[in-house]
């Protein structure tokens, strides 16, 4: 069915799809691999398509072991998962294109531009894959679409990020690994912006570090029995068996 609808879709002159995997993030026993190449051989056999292979939310404990998948390309979120990507990039083939997830896909301030380009430098330094592609480390579904006509003060406004304005910070940040006097000014902005942020008095509020300085163990601890929770709850709720509801935001 999967093999299908891909080219169908190589059918109206589609030339990459993107396949996501976040289970991949997970610790990925033997059979599970062999599974993952049985699965993508048998998935890529005469198939024109260009595949990228993507996760997020976390590095992949084993992405080495996965190289050998007959994909085009591995997507990686190097927002969550730097530091596990980062240490197995040394054997990333050089026929294969390596995206870089760097602008952070579920929170929703803006990107700190200096230091994305610090971890751009260090790919580049521990591999030479066959191209290096920028995107956001995830898909946008978690953020809004966008800041435009939010009510926002200054430093808010500045410091925000929605989806439509992370698509933006992905190319600026490309357009910024060209070294030029306006380029350094927009870093300088960039830097600028998220102190002014930090320095508000909306990020000093004395009552909320007095309220956790107070949180302690028992707070964690529920007071009720879970069979008198799921009692009150049918009560004020009166679900049917059963009952569906969706597992994410529209």
């Amino acid at each position: 069915v999967y093999k299908q609808l891909l080219l169908s879709l190589q059918e109206v002159g589609v030339e990459w799809v993107q396949l996501e995997e976040p289970a991949l993030t997970k610790d990925l026993r033997k059979v599970d691999i062999l599974e993952m190449r049985e699965i993508y051989a048998q998935l890529m056999t005469e198939l024109p398509l260009k595949v990228m292979l993507t996760t997020y939310f976390e590095g992949v404990q084993k992405l080495s072991e996965l190289y050998t998948l007959p994909v085009d390309g591995f997507g990686l979120d190097f927002v969550a998962g730097y530091e596990e990507n980062i240490e197995q990039l040394t054997r990333f083939p050089k026929d294969k294109v390596l995206a870089l997830g760097i602008i952070d896909g579920q929170k929703i301030w803006r990107a700190n531009y200096a230091h994305i380009l610090e971890k751009i430098t260090d790919v580049e330094q521990r591999c030479q894959p066959r191209e290096l592609w920028l995107q956001t480390s995830c898909h946008l579904q978690h953020v809004p679409v966008t800041k435009q006509g939010e009510p926002f003060f200054k430093e808010l406004y500045d410091a925000v990020s929605f989806a439509d304005e992370k698509l933006d910070e992905v190319v600026l940040v490309k357009e910024l690994r060209q070294q030029s006097v306006a380029n350094l000014i927009k870093l300088n902005e960039n830097e600028q912006q998220l102190q002014a942020l930090q320095k508000h008095t909306c990020r000093r509020n004395e009552q909320v570090k007095e309220a956790l300085s107070k949180i302690n163990t028992k707070d964690f601890k529920r007071v009720s029995t879970f069979t008198r929770r799921k009692r009150l709850q049918q009560l004020f709720l009166d679900l049917p068996n059963y009952p569906t509801t969706i597992v994410n935001g529209f």
